[in-house]
Order: structure tokens, then sequence, then C-alpha cells
């Protein structure tokens, strides 16, 4: 019975530990400023970013795009897609989903630009 109890105690730390390591992997975008855009590639109809360089309490709005016509979505924890989320910042680190539009198979191959800005920031 031991040895059993003992490679379910393995398994489970491996999993705890393999779901904690891949949030861990997320590129980082680095606010530097009050805005900035930055064209994403990557595989998949999805990719998670973390974005820092917010300050708490400061309302931000966070877009994205594709060429062509594509209309990819962002998602921000609340399970809504939208193209457009505005926001306040409730840590100096925040997860963003990013997903390629998914109603033209073109648009699968096509990057996303995902721009921020601060709305109620000072310039530097």
């Amino acid at each position: 019975m031991r040895p059993i109890l003992y490679t379910l105690a393995f398994a489970a730390s491996v999993l705890l530990n393999s779901t904690e390591t891949a949030s861990q992997n997320n590129p980082v975008l680095i606010l530097d400023g009050t805005a900035m855009r930055d064209l994403r590639h990557f595989d998949g109809m999805t990719e998670r970013i973390e974005l820092c360089g917010l300050v708490i309490g400061k309302h931000y709005q966070a877009w994205a795009s594709q060429p062509n016509g594509c209309i990819p979505s962002l998602q921000l924890g609340n399970g809504i897609n939208t193209t457009t989320y505005s926001f306040e910042a409730s840590a100096t680190c925040m997860e963003i989903e990013l997903t390629k539009a998914s109603d033209n198979p073109f648009c699968e191959n096509e990057p996303v630009w995902f721009s921020v800005g601060c709305l109620d920031c000072l310039k530097k």
C-alpha cells in the first residue's frame, strides 16, 4: 500500500510543479513608459503573456490587431474575449491571453499586434 501512496504523491508533485513552471514560461513584456506596441509571432492559436511595469490603481487599455482583416481577441482573466480591453491594474504584472482570429484559416499564420497604454499616467 505504501509504494502506491508514494507513487501517487510523486505524480501529484510532478504535476503541480510542471503547472507552475508553465505559467513562469510566459513571455514577459515590460511597459516602460505610458504605452507600447509589440508584434507577437507565436505557434498555435493562443499565447499567454505577462504584462509587467504596470502601476497598481492606474487604468490601462489593451488591444490586439492582425493584418489582412483578421480580428484577434485578448482576455484578462475574466473569461471575456474582446479586441479592446480596459482595466485597472491590480498588480505590477498581469497575465493576458492573446487569441488569433479563428474565422479564417489564413489568420492562423498571421502575427498579432499587441498594444497597451496607460489612460491616466503622466507621459515621461
